[in-house]
């Protein structure tokens, strides 16, 4: 319930029953206001609480170990052939080492694709190491790719590769190998 409490001056006219004696007196009054009902809130359909968001895991960006590698894959958009010839042709003039940066980095726990991967079974097949350097984070041991690498068949089309052995860049951070080193082999 509201009250207002009003007055008017004694010169003001006033209509009604209530001021046709007295007219130049000042008419004073309460007048008690009733409150509109409001209409109530529309209820709101509630849901059970959602979960909250898995935790987001903060990968550390790292750089890569070969800032200037001699090949990137990301140039042959899948052309194996022109990949084969240049892998080849920096094998066979490098005095020491070639890298090669993989543009899609594969899982260490998988295999690597066929355009490196050709290349990586023929390192093995001729008596070749393939080792891991992870960076990033520590080492969690070699990785199950290792034994299926091993058990492949030897390729003869890869000459150039034999005479070196290869490591594999793994990136600690997320497992996963994104550069190539070919290293060549020492005389023992």
């Amino acid at each position: 319930m509201a009250v207002a409490i009003f007055s008017a001056p004694a010169n003001a006219q006033q209509t009604g029953t209530e001021g046709q004696e007295g007219s130049d007196r000042a008419t004073r009054g309460v007048i008690i206001l009733k409150a509109e009902p409001k209409p109530a809130p529309a209820p709101v359909p509630t849901s059970a609480p959602q979960p909250p968001p898995p935790p987001t895991v903060m990968l550390q960006k790292c750089a890569r170990p070969f800032a200037k590698a001699d090949i990137r894959t990301m140039r042959y958009g899948g052309d194996a052939a022109r990949f084969d010839r240049d892998l080849a042709r920096k094998l066979n003039g490098a005095k020491q080492d070639v890298s090669v940066d993989i543009s899609g980095p594969w899982p260490a726990e998988g295999d690597p694709p066929p355009m490196i991967g050709r290349w990586l079974e023929e390192v093995k097949a001729s008596g070749g190491k393939i080792m891991a350097n992870e960076y990033c984070r520590k080492s969690r041991g070699f990785f199950s790719f290792f034994n299926r690498l091993f058990q492949s068949k030897p390729v003869d089309r890869f000459e150039a590769v034999r005479r070196y052995d290869a490591v594999l860049q793994v990136n600690g951070a997320d497992q996963a190998v994104t550069q190539v080193l070919f290293r060549r082999r020492t005389a023992s």
